[in-house]
């Protein structure tokens, strides 16, 4: 072999001991040697001669390799319908968030537009309460001119002496009382609808001028209890 001439034309010995070269030749040579047993006590695979025999044989590996493959089919098909199963769940989750996500905006937008409304009432509110306010005052104002307190002069000749048991009497009148206003009486009709509407009726007093509940009775303002004449109440125009 080439490597031996090589190796023996190398000078065996040196100053130091053997030659490096030597020693790297002589562990190829034990490798490549080591490899060539192997090979030779590897049985070969070789086909068969005969016909038949070798069809069985390819066929016995076809089934075989058709077996392994209708395993791994069905191995991917379980996957398959795995990951379908994870797709139609993660299509519903995301359907679902989607919904709740339409109706978190739809809310958002209730809120926004009730809270525009709850701003817009209270301008309203404001606007309203300013008329009625200016229009009290005004009312006040017409009834202060037109329609004021009576006074002591107005009620004697109005109201005369009586003395007949359950009538008023100028003497009630004059122990130190005054008399209402006709604004005042309409304020205490009001305020009695307004408090107790189940029965809104208040008593006929000394000191309501008897013009003034005969102007509102003429005028439908007012009422009279239909059992007791002696209570008046404001007519109810709303109902």
């Amino acid at each position: 072999m080439v490597h031996h001439d090589v190796v023996n034309n190398l000078p065996i010995e040196t100053d130091n001991g053997t030659n490096p070269m030597v020693r790297v030749f002589q562990a190829k040579e034990s490798r490549i040697q080591g490899e060539i047993d192997v090979f030779k006590q590897t049985p070969l695979n070789t086909l068969p001669l005969d016909v038949d025999v070798l069809k069985a044989v390819l066929t016995d590996e076809l089934q075989t390799s058709l077996k392994q493959l209708q395993e791994t089919l069905s191995n991917v098909e379980a996957q398959k319908q795995e990951l379908q199963a994870d797709l139609k769940k993660a299509q519903e989750q995301l359907y679902q968030h989607t919904e709740v996500q339409e109706a978190i905006k739809s809310k958002l937008q209730e809120e926004t537009t009730a809270s525009s409304t709850v701003k817009m009432m209270r301008k309203k509110q404001k606007k309203l309460e300013k008329y009625l306010s200016d229009l009290d005052e005004k009312v006040s104002d017409f009834l202060s001119e037109h329609f004021p307190s009576p006074t002591a002069d107005d009620a004697r000749q109005s109201m005369g002496r009586r003395s007949s048991s359950g009538q008023r009497t100028m003497d009630e009148f004059m122990h130190g009382k005054k008399m209402t206003s006709l604004q005042g009486l309409i304020q205490r009709l009001m305020k009695a609808q307004l408090e107790r509407p189940h029965d809104p009726y208040i008593p006929v007093q000394v000191k309501y001028w008897p013009p003034y509940i005969e102007l509102l009775l003429r005028s439908g303002v007012i009422l009279h209890k239909p059992d007791d004449s002696n209570f008046i109440r404001l007519t109810p125009f709303h109902l």
